[in-house]
């Protein structure tokens, strides 16, 4: 059972929804778990596509104390039901992810995983640290999407290193193969049969700092004319973006193309891919870049430089640096050969490192390790745990 309180569509819904997808297809019986909500209506869509089981459920705890016991409530009756060898709860950090383990506990369902995807940059709040506390205690085994993850979630979230592992996305590499030709894509983008193609896809939210981007842009164009930019997604600050293009004389150099669903068609489309957040646990849409056999340009944050090898598949520059992203960007935009050479070089590492097969075996793995280790842990116990985490958690 994969359960996760999805609030939108990104990196950890296409995570959960190719995981879910690659279990079945090894013969495991999957059953997803995500709320009744319009964001989540595709990640349930494409789901049920693939051949999942898909439960709605609210997970969240809107409407105070009672909700959450209600959410709680409706969470152990699926749990009882279904009666799963494994419990993965995505996102345990949030009142969802809380609200999921704590019914979990409370119906004795099988061993539980918890992957987190972000992990903090620093110390946190006490009471932070308590609540994970209980989380730890209650948890079978922790997967994290990468060894930096896992490094910051056990010094700062005192995770137990006994019990975690990291396990790095992976993607359908066989989907991001050369396809047909990309001029009709260019096209329908509203680009020039010459345009030179820096292209993004991101959630358009501060985390992805897509200003980085948009202020390196007028060095950009001063030096190569022929560049336009693509941004792929949407979301909360696209107005304010677009805004930012239009005061910095660049907006008709950039193509904002919204939620897309052919990721693999657009990034076809792109000579070189950018990514400009200022964290990430490790980013699929850089996976998906390197499959298609595109330069990565990305800014060095959380697990990043696990994907991307700085000088061999692309370039790594530091968050918030327009200058220094537009000086890591410009040379492979001038020169085809060079950015052609670090993208093959990527496509290879991806095929090796992060195809979907290694992926979802590797969480398999840990699936097999939470399941013969759930003797060391007395009921008793566990019963304890979950009752002081009903006092901490319900009702936040």
């Amino acid at each position: 059972m994969l359960v996760v309180n999805t609030t939108e569509h990104g990196g950890v819904e296409e995570h959960v929804r190719e995981l879910g997808a690659g279990l079945q297809r090894g013969g495991d019986t999957v059953l997803l778990v995500c709320p009744p909500t319009r964001e989540a209506d595709y990640l349930a869509a494409t789901s049920t596509a693939a051949g999942l089981a898909v439960k709605r459920a609210a997970l969240g705890s809107h409407g105070g104390r009672g909700a959450a016991w209600a959410a709680v409530r409706r969470l152990r009756a699926i749990f009882q039901a279904a009666r799963p060898d494994v419990v993965h709860v995505h996102l345990p950090g949030y009142t969802g992810g809380r609200l999921a383990l704590l019914a979990a506990r409370w119906a004795r369902s099988g061993a539980i995983v918890c992957t987190s995807h972000l992990a903090p940059s620093g110390r946190v709040p006490l009471k932070v640290y308590a609540e994970r506390q209980l989380l730890n205690h209650a948890t079978d085994r922790f997967v994290a999407v990468s060894e930096h993850s896992l490094e910051r979630q056990v010094l700062y979230l005192g995770q137990p290193r006994s019990r975690s592992a990291a396990v790095h996305n992976g993607v359908d590499v066989g989907r991001f193969a050369a396809g047909p030709d990309s001029s009709l894509m260019r096209k329908e983008m509203g680009l020039p049969a010459d345009a030179v193609v820096l292209g993004t896809v991101a959630r358009l939210t501060p985390q992805k700092s897509l200003e980085t981007l948009i202020e390196a842009m007028p060095d950009i164009v001063a030096r190569q004319p022929e560049v336009h930019a693509v941004i792929v997604g949407d979301g909360p600050s696209r107005a304010r973006l677009v805004g930012l293009a239009e005061a910095l004389g660049v907006a008709r150099r950039l193509h904002f193309l919204g939620f897309r669903t052919d990721i693999a068609e657009c990034l076809r489309a792109f000579d070189v891919f950018v990514l400009t957040s200022i964290f990430e646990g490790l980013p699929i849409s850089i996976l998906e870049a390197m499959a298609c056999g595109l330069p990565v340009v990305a800014t060095n944050v959380d697990g990043t430089p696990e994907a991307v090898v700085d000088g061999v598949t692309g370039r790594l520059v530091e968050p918030r640096r327009p200058r220094s992203l537009a000086e890591a960007l410009l040379p492979l935009l001038a020169d085809p050969p060079l950015a052609h050479s670090m993208g093959a070089a990527g496509r290879e590492r991806a095929h090796r490192e992060f195809s979907l097969d290694r992926f979802v075996l590797a969480t398999r793995a840990q699936y097999e390790i939470a399941l013969s280790g759930r003797g060391r842990f007395a009921w008793a116990g566990r019963v304890a745990t979950a009752r002081a985490a009903a006092r901490t958690w319900v009702g936040r």
